[in-house]
């Protein structure tokens, strides 16, 4: 069996296809998915899903990309209490695409792990040219973290280098590989993954985006993340079911999943 670590439901929500592509996951084996919040709306449908579905888990927070707008907390804080509620994210700082406002992405990124940390629930981190202050607030942030023997977050669809995450791990922190690991183009990525642990990776779709080989071109879903499983199966060479139960596994450990 697999786990989807991340994947976004808002677009599949709007269309009315959440039964639809969860009837798919199932039969592609995938067994439990993590509904990723990030904005208001977000975290209410993860939670709401998670309520409805047995198979799904949510998490809340606030994502880079509302940095420079009204945010609130408290909203966060609140949320975090809730049953469903397996992990504060997605937030993170993304210096590709909105360099511009770095300095408002630390202020959320630091009061989502500040929330993370106070109620136990591991960070889903989203970084992207963006190592070294990623790396500062998370070194804060796991000063405070207090659960023995679990992991004080993720790193969602990594596609840094092998020394970001080797730092990553030693703070206690896992990584999660996205269809990327199977383009054409992320051998690099590919040797990376190589190198980490089978114990410290997740793997996910972030659907709807990111489409894995041969579904390039086409929405993403729960179900095409065995295609990653697959591909990191060759490169451990191991089986795909020995990925799954890795995965799944590593997953459970994170969001401590019963």
């Amino acid at each position: 069996m697999f786990t989807d670590s991340h994947m976004h439901f808002d677009s599949f929500a709007e269309k009315g296809s959440v039964d639809e592509i969860l009837a798919a996951a199932a039969e592609a084996d995938v067994s439990t998915i993590i509904a990723i919040g990030g904005s208001n709306s977000a975290n209410k449908l993860a939670i709401e899903l998670a309520e409805k579905h047995p198979q799904l888990f949510a998490t809340v927070g606030y994502d880079r990309d509302i940095a420079c707008e009204e945010w609130a907390a408290k909203r966060i804080d609140d949320l975090a209490s809730h049953v469903q509620v397996k992990a504060i994210g997605e937030t993170g700082l993304d210096y590709h695409y909105s360099a511009e406002s770095s300095e408002q992405q630390i202020i959320l990124f630091d009061e989502m792990l500040a929330i993370a940390a106070k109620h136990a629930k591991p960070a889903v981190v989203h970084s992207r040219a963006a190592q070294e202050d990623t790396l500062s607030s998370i070194k804060k942030y796991v000063e405070n973290w207090a659960v023995v023997d679990q992991p004080a977050g993720v790193l969602h669809c990594f596609t840094e280098d092998i020394d970001f995450a080797k730092r990553l791990l030693d703070l206690n922190f896992m990584i999660s590989f996205s269809g990327i690991l199977t383009f054409a183009s992320a051998s690099s990525l590919r040797e990376v993954a190589k190198e980490i642990p089978l114990d410290k990776i997740l793997i996910e779709t972030d659907a709807p985006y990111l489409a894995p080989t041969p579904y390039r071109g086409k929405t993403n879903q729960p179900a095409y993340v065995v295609q990653t499983a697959k591909c990191l199966a060759e490169l451990k060479n191991i089986s795909v079911e020995e990925v799954g139960e890795y995965t799944s596994q590593n997953a459970a450990t994170l969001f401590q999943l019963s």
